[in-house]
């Protein structure tokens, strides 16, 4: 029999989607009938999915909330997507009052967002947040989906929403990539093995794992920086490498040269990251490197349910105070659930992945949570925290072994900007 999940919502298109991408579960929809008083998605979603599931003790319930976050508009519609034009909802509406409110404007960057909650037959809440960068059209264009559809056009293509199709669509949306995460927590089910790991190794070790003809993806720490701003919800976004951080990238490409012909590279759109992999590559000798921006490894990271409450943790400079908590817990006021998003981040990794070699630039927040919840490093502390440029790797044998491991670089003994 399959397994019911319960979800807040009657909205035919979402359930659709929803059985589309989870095949297998019984969808069994509930209109929690409350109201949406919270300031975030996350919010909003933890209140659908606690009314609903305080009637369906012991089984699976989830919510949702999403949205459209345009980044000229200050983030809007978000949380008021659906009513945007006012009440009650109206898409066509909506869908005009954007273009309105972007008559003149250049900058179309968007991103639709996709939180999600769910509370498990044990009680225990989780939420995971699924992402999909891209940018407002000036017309409206296609005939299939829903909401602002026909005005989205997602990253890489050239087509929106509403043209390509719900097959497509599934593919790369906001809501699909937050039910991917959905999708491993439900198989688990909360029943989670140690993970094979290989501890700290060395740039030396690395290379010694390649030429044994394993294949190995580095998710790399950006090099030394300037301080990052408390009061930046950016995180940082422009700020550049310290000449010294240039030179360690080189370096740290120079040691890894032999495998220049193999390598692949992918980096965080923030200047940072892109410099690092741009001076890695310069390292191993590559003048004009192939290097994809990916906003997964960015700000639209798998580990932020809503970037803007984390920022907001952040602010009064307690960083590693609540990093630890999160690895702790697995669950902190704004990032989703621990374990689901590592599974979703290495999915999508392993998507890609496609040479014998890569490095992939991020975050130390995002290699921290990683080796944390690959039971890699057992407690992290200011001691052990990854410095710049060292790595989480994983690590695939030629029989398809998977292994984990923490890097470490040996270029900086520091863990924050100077």
């Amino acid at each position: 029999m399959p397994m019911k999940l319960y979800v807040a919502t009657h909205n035919v298109h979402k359930l659709r989607e929803i059985g589309e991408i989870l095949p297998g579960y019984e969808i069994v929809a509930d209109d929690p009938d409350v109201e949406e008083t919270a300031s975030d998605f996350a919010g909003n979603a933890l209140i659908k999915v606690r009314a609903i599931a305080a009637r369906h003790p012991g089984a699976w319930s989830m919510a949702d909330d999403s949205g459209l976050e345009v980044r000229a508009l200050g983030g809007a519609p978000g949380v008021r997507s659906a009513r945007y034009a006012g009440e009650p909802s109206n898409t066509p509406a909506n869908n005009a009052l954007l273009l309105k409110n972007l008559e003149g404007v250049e900058d179309r960057t968007a991103r639709f967002t996709c939180t999600i909650a769910l509370v498990d037959p044990n009680g225990l809440e989780h939420v995971v947040a699924g992402h999909c960068p891209g940018r407002i059209a000036r017309a409206p264009s296609g005939t299939a989906g829903f909401g602002y559809d026909p005005l989205f056009i997602p990253d890489g293509y050239e087509a929106s929403f509403a043209d390509l199709g719900e097959e497509a669509k599934n593919k790369i949306s906001h809501r699909g990539r937050a039910l991917a995460q959905v999708k491993m927590l439900l198989a688990k089910d909360g029943n989670r093995a140690p993970s094979p790991s290989l501890g700290e190794v060395t740039l030396e070790d690395v290379r010694a794992l390649l030429r044994a003809g394993n294949r190995v993806l580095l998710m790399t720490r950006h090099a030394e920086r300037p301080h990052i701003d408390h009061e930046d919800p950016s995180f940082g976004a422009t700020l550049p490498l310290t000449a010294d951080g240039e030179e360690m990238s080189r370096a740290f490409g120079r040691m890894l040269r032999d495998f220049a012909s193999i390598a692949q590279f992918a980096s965080s759109p923030l200047r940072r990251t892109m410099m690092t992999t741009e001076c890695i590559a310069g390292g191993m000798g590559l003048a004009q490197p192939d290097i994809s921006p990916e906003d997964a490894l960015g700000n639209g990271t798998f580990y932020f349910a809503d970037a803007h409450a984390v920022w907001e943790e952040f602010r009064d400079g307690s960083f590693f105070q609540k990093c630890f908590a999160y690895f702790e817990t697995g669950t902190y006021r704004g990032f989703a659930e621990l374990h689901a998003a590592t599974d979703a981040l290495e999915e999508w990794c392993l998507v890609h992945f496609t040479a014998p070699f890569a490095i992939f630039t991020t975050h130390d927040l995002y290699i921290a949570a990683y080796l944390a919840a690959r039971g890699v490093v057992d407690r992290f502390t200011v001691a052990n925290w990854p410095r710049f440029l060292d790595s989480a790797a994983i690590v695939l044998a030629p029989d398809g072994t998977r292994r984990y491991a923490f890097v470490r670089a040996g270029l900086s003994d520091r863990v924050s900007g100077v």
